[in-house]
C-alpha cells in the first residue's frame, strides 16, 4: 500500500533542450511530496538510446528521493533496434 502512495507523488515530464541545432528529449522524474531540496542524478542511457529502460531508472531514483533526469545523447529521442544502428548513433556523438 505504501508503494502505491509513493508512486502517485512521482511527477514525470519530457524536458526538451538543445545541443547545437539538435533537440534532445530528456525525461525528468521527481517526488512532488518532498518539499525540501532533493539531490539530482543524471541517468545516461545505454547505446540503444533514450528508451523506456532509462526512463524507468529515473522514476526509480525519484522514488528514492532524488530528482533524476534521463538524458538524450543522440537527439530527437532516437533509439536503435539493431546493434549497427546503435553503433552509428554512438559514433555521431561528438
Amino acid at each position: 500500500m505504501a508503494d502505491d502512495a509513493a508512486a502517485t507523488s512521482i511527477i514525470t515530464q519530457q524536458i526538451d533542450y538543445t545541443s547545437g541545432d539538435v533537440t534532445m528529449k530528456g525525461y525528468l522524474a521527481y517526488d512532488s511530496s518532498i518539499d525540501s531540496q532533493r539531490p539530482g542524478v543524471l541517468v545516461v542511457h545505454e547505446w540503444w538510446g533514450h528508451n523506456e529502460y532509462s526512463r524507468r531508472r529515473a522514476e526509480m531514483l525519484a522514488e528514492l528521493g532524488y530528482t533524476a533526469l534521463a538524458i538524450d545523447m543522440y537527439g530527437d529521442g532516437k533509439t536503435a533496434e539493431h546493434p549497427d544502428d546503435a553503433m552509428t548513433f554512438a559514433q555521431q556523438i561528438g
